[in-house]
């Protein structure tokens, strides 16, 4: 029998993860991954991926849906209340993916690859609670200061060795593993910032549709007398103004200037891969708060697109799931097509030839690709060395 502790506020899945492995005595991470999981084989946590849903039924929902855990331990709410990316090709929630997939499970979306911790927070949590935890308000891209206590964050650059080797809590973490320090921003400004990210973490309500958000950046862009008659961004002004917003120098290394303009060219519908949840950076720019931009929302959905102007969430969903389904059979398709010409193809074989159809149906359909082309039975394991018999 498992013991599964209570989450704390704001704590992220990946912490979560390392409170049950040490409560429960795990000697070996991966140990997580085959049993709550569902990985028969993990090699890593970086390379765990999916399961989710399995978590949770092992569990007995003692944490809740897949839909909370992503709500309560993720930074879905922030990256659903950002999107300004419409559905293209029925691609709904482009780049919404919050977790086990990589660095993105590691680092709870911080693009930085870094943790980062309030030494404040970790007092108060060894001193109440007996152990301290990572939160999400805190790994931010955006964040540098604590949302609470104002103070700046101590910023862990971690190996990639040691993500390999386990789970880790902030207190097993020493300053010799800290970042070093390049921050430019004012107090006044880093605290804003943490608090629009905290807001938006937090924010229950329902996220407006990408057109909404998008064209409320857009709008307010316009009102700042940024744009030309055209429509198009004046860009050494609205760099300019951007810059004097945040009281950063043009010479400040903490966002580069290639940054702003792919947020920017981002609104103007530009297909360049914008991680969502830097758009923190243009809702103080534009609105100081997080509920003046959600106001602001408000005011764009009600003006500019009346009741069943806009596509609805469902359709969206559907549209995606439909999407999904066709490269499912797509892929399927090819894979069998190959076995049909190639009858006696080994699994390494049909990678090197399909390596696209391979890695997709890995990652979304692996039950599928198993059985048709199964895993090579391991030989010569070492507990077999000294077996005399």
């Amino acid at each position: 029998m498992l013991h599964l502790p209570e989450v704390f506020p704001d704590e992220t899945f990946y912490s979560l993860l390392a409170r049950i492995s040490a409560l429960n005595g795990m000697s070996n991470h991966l140990q997580v991954f085959r049993e709550l999981f569902g990985h028969p084989s993990p090699t890593s946590i970086v390379n765990a991926s999916g399961g989710i849903d399995r978590f949770c039924d092992l569990t007995r929902g003692a944490y809740g849906t897949v839909g909370t855990i992503r709500c309560r331990m993720t930074i879905y709410p922030l990256l659903a209340h950002l999107n300004v990316f419409p559905p293209v090709d029925g691609q709904a929630n482009r780049n919404l993916a919050t977790w086990l997939d990589g660095s993105a499970f590691d680092y709870s979306g911080n693009t930085r690859n870094e943790w980062r911790q309030c030494p404040v927070c970790l007092i108060d949590d060894e001193t109440y609670l007996g152990v301290s935890y990572w939160r999400r308000s805190h790994q931010l891209p955006s964040t540098y200061c604590c949302p609470t206590h104002g103070e700046p964050l101590r910023r862990f650059t971690l190996p990639g060795k040691w993500l390999h080797e386990r789970f880790w809590l902030p207190h097993e973490l020493d300053a010799q593993a800290a970042a070093p320090d390049s921050i430019r921003f004012k107090p006044d400004v880093s605290k804003a910032l943490a608090t629009i990210g905290n807001d938006a973490l937090n924010d229950n309500s329902e996220p407006f549709h990408a057109d909404v958000i998008r064209n409320t950046f857009y709008e307010a862009i316009r009102d700042r007398h940024l744009l030309t008659r055209t429509g198009k961004i004046r860009w050494p002004e609205c760099l300019d103004d951007f810059n004097s917003a945040m009281h950063l120098v043009s010479c400040n290394p903490t966002i580069p200037e290639w940054s702003i303009r792919q947020l920017l060219l981002g609104l103007q519908g530009s297909k360049t891969d914008v991680p969502i949840q830097h758009y923190v950076f243009l809702v103080y720019w534009l609105f100081g708060t997080w509920k003046h931009f959600k106001l602001r929302c408000s005011w764009v959905a009600t003006l500019h697109y009346p009741s069943g102007s806009l596509p609805c969430r469902k359709a969206a969903t559907n549209s995606a799931e439909k999407e999904q389904q066709s490269l499912l059979d797509g892929y399927r398709q090819v894979c069998m097509n190959y076995l049909q010409h190639n009858p006696t193809a080994s699994r390494s074989e049909f990678l090197k030839q399909e390596y696209k159809c391979f890695r997709w149906l890995l990652r979304n359909d692996s039950k599928w690709l198993d059985s048709h082309f199964p895993m090579p039975m391991k030989k010569g394991s070492q507990k077999d060395l000294f077996n005399c018999s």
